[in-house]
């Protein structure tokens, strides 16, 4: 039973009311269609994207907005950082990623995986192939590199302490 957890809302003591009007309220907006949950620090318009991505893959938006890689938060998040960039394309990537806390060039990898796995109009000039190219010789290498490495494990060579200067 999930109520016998040690970290449970009854082991810590909360109020029961106070825990059922929480999950009401959790309730209500996640079934209210018509509701915006408003995102601090985006736009309007870019909150609404993020709301109905959210709605039509039957997540919550925090995990679109969160650091979240399973498959289903990243197509979400992927899709709308897709539609942000085709709605107002003078916006920079650097912008586009500080709303969603991610990097620019996450940001133009999002995009541009999007589109491909969609088959829309590229709307970045990120490489993806290249970038897969580039990540997998990184891999090569750093195994290689593992593996020719062995610890060698030198003594420590002591300064003379003679004291008239003379080596």
């Amino acid at each position: 039973m999930p109520d016998e957890h040690p970290n449970s809302w009854k082991q810590q003591g909360y109020n029961p009311d106070f825990v059922k009007s929480v999950l009401a309220r959790r309730q209500v907006s996640q079934s209210a269609p018509g509701r915006i949950v408003r995102v601090p620090g985006v736009p309007l318009w870019v909150s609404e994207l993020i709301n109905e991505s959210a709605r039509n893959h039957g997540l919550d938006v925090g995990r679109i907005t969160s650091k979240d890689r399973s498959s289903d938060a990243v197509i979400a998040r992927n899709e709308v950082l897709y539609e942000v960039r085709r709605k107002n394309p003078r916006l920079s990537f650097p912008k586009i990623g500080m709303w969603f806390g991610r990097d620019h060039t996450a940001v133009m990898f999002a995009i541009a995986s999007h589109a491909r796995r969609n088959d829309l109009p590229k709307l970045t000039e990120f490489d993806l192939d290249r970038h897969s190219a580039a990540r997998k010789r990184y891999i090569e290498k750093r195994k290689r590199q593992r593996g020719s490495s062995r610890r060698i494990v030198l003594p420590l060579r002591l300064k003379s302490t003679n004291q008239s200067g003379v080596r």
